[in-house]
């Protein structure tokens, strides 16, 4: 299968590797024998997947240029080649023959008629030198941005510059050689774009279930007194908007629900024009395991509130103006553009709004706010009753002693906001929690399974301990280096198993050994 898509379009060997990895989403995505009546990524998931993004390996595609990355006269979009999809984000691979970069980017336009010339002189020369190939991922990581969660953004900035990023090791393996590729090579080939979220608005609205998701936002918006229809005063800049699309998974890793959000453009504000300070607090893990464990030790239960559109309770103090979302422009005042009341998802200064609105809730109330940890509040009753408050962006987690406390607690909490109960706490950011009046039960287990999968070792062989006790381990000065951004990956989501941080620091101690990263 790899070698038709090369040959179809003429695509040098060099792109083997992309090849792979677009033949392997593809079968993950296919019928097939082995699993009866569904494909693979349906058995995993779930759910079935889309394929109305797949296009043809290979083909011309067309890149939209931001207005930021480009001068006046200059053109709109780039001339690329289709290899596939982005390992982390959900946008398009592509490779500029006349830049030699590989950009990923949402905005494409596919031409998968006309084959592109590899024999042309200036491509001939590009095949036989080695492909330095230079991501160029700015314009897609401002459209991927997390812009659910808050932004901790401290510097002004009116700009971003460009970046011209070291080329990533496993790039090495563009040189065609009949050399053994290493294991940790292998591993990076495989990590795939798994998810089938839609990635654009057009893909989106052809499915009810999005096109219900999308209602339940706008009309969220709307009753949250959001925004108002005006027109654009003169020297106004308007800042455009997108949709986001997630499925919200269970902790049995089945889809809970279907996510729309509108998400405002927030990287084309400029600092002291659209917006001036944006810092808010978020709850650390360490603060949330001592919420845990203090509620375990008392035998206490936690419950758990979700608040819907967090960010759009906040009031913005500056005069911001947005687009009009795609899908829903009012007929006959497409020139119009909302002006901002409250905040939007992905603006600068959302997070700081919603925590600023939150946390005058709190002091109303009469909650104490922790000095050292700014998302823990805290409420003294009569004859030591307590109730204990963790906030994490918009979702709450609460305990105590006093169930009178947690009724007043929630009421007030859903007249002041528009909430979702859900009930005892059982997934809070990967952690699955099983309580009873005996005990309270914590782990990771479907969180493990997923970075076991990821790395290719869901048939290890489990040991108690990943290194003997006291062990001290030396680098070898003569080992042989490998891929260090995989180490990278691999630290990270060790790390993230925050349950067991003694193992967690034992792995690192041996992983940074072999893979020869100085500490941090």
């Amino acid at each position: 299968m790899v070698r038709s898509m090369l040959k179809v379009r003429g695509v040098p060997k060099t792109f083997w590797p992309e090849a792979v990895n677009w033949c392997i989403h593809i079968l993950n995505r296919s019928p097939t024998l082995a699993v009866k009546n569904m494909t693979p990524e349906e058995a995993w998931n779930g759910h079935k997947p889309a394929v109305n993004y797949f296009k043809i390996f290979g083909c011309i595609a067309y890149v939209h240029v931001p207005d930021e990355k480009r001068k006046k006269l200059d053109d709109k979009g780039e001339k690329c080649i289709f290899l596939g999809v982005s390992e982390h984000s959900k946008a398009y691979k592509l490779y500029n023959p006349a830049t030699r970069k590989i950009i990923i980017s949402r905005d494409v336009l596919f031409d998968e008629e006309t084959i592109w010339d590899w024999t042309d002189k200036g491509s001939t020369q590009q095949q036989q030198q080695q492909i330095s190939v230079v991501f160029d991922e700015e314009a897609a990581s401002k459209e991927t941005e997390e812009e659910l969660q808050p932004s901790n953004d401290s510097q002004p900035s009116s700009f971003r510059t460009q970046r011209t990023k070291k080329r990533p090791a496993w790039m090495m393996d563009y040189e065609v050689s009949d050399d053994d590729q290493s294991e940790d090579d292998g591993l990076t080939y495989f990590a795939l774009f798994t998810d089938s979220d839609p990635v654009t608005f057009q893909q989106a609205h052809k499915e009810t279930k999005w096109q219900r998701a999308m209602d339940e936002e706008i009309s969220s918006i709307e009753r949250n007194n959001t925004w108002e229809l005006t027109d654009l005063p003169k020297g106004q800049k308007s800042i455009g908007v997108k949709w986001v699309y997630k499925m919200k998974l269970n902790k049995e890793g089945g889809v809970d629900k279907y996510k729309a959000r509108l998400v405002a453009k927030g990287y084309k504000q400029k600092y002291g024009i659209d917006y001036k300070e944006v810092f808010a607090p978020v709850a650390r893990m360490d603060t949330i395991r001592l919420v845990l464990s203090l509620a375990a030790q008392n035998s206490w239960p936690i419950f758990q509130l979700d608040v819907k559109s967090a960010f759009l309770h906040g009031n913005l103090q500056e005069q911001v103006y947005v687009d009009q979302p795609p899908g829903y422009v009012q007929p006959g005042k497409e020139g119009k553009v909302y002006k901002l009341r409250k905040a939007l998802y992905g603006l600068k200064q959302a997070p700081r709004a919603w925590y600023s609105r939150i946390d005058a809730y709190f002091a109303k109330e009469g909650f104490q706010k922790c000095p050292y940890e700014h998302t823990l509040f805290t409420k003294i009753g009569a004859d030591g009753k307590i109730l204990i408050v963790c906030l994490y962006v918009d979702d709450l987690i609460y305990t105590g002693n006093d169930m009178t406390m947690f009724d007043v607690f929630k009421k007030s909490m859903m007249a002041e906001f528009e909430m979702s109960d859900l009930g005892l706490m059982y997934y809070f950011l990967g952690i699955e929690v099983e309580q009873s009046p005996a005990e309270n039960f914590i782990s990771q287990k479907k969180y493990v399974h997923t970075i076991l999968d990821r790395f290719q070792m869901l048939n290890c062989n489990p040991v108690g301990t990943p290194t003997e006790c006291g062990l001290k381990l030396t680098k070898d000065p003569e080992g042989e280096k490998v891929n260090s951004t995989l180490f990278k990956q691999i630290d990270r989501s060790i790390l993230e198993t925050i349950l067991q941080k003694d193992t967690s620091k034992q792995i690192w101690e041996s992983m940074k050994k072999k893979y020869k990263v100085p500490p941090r």
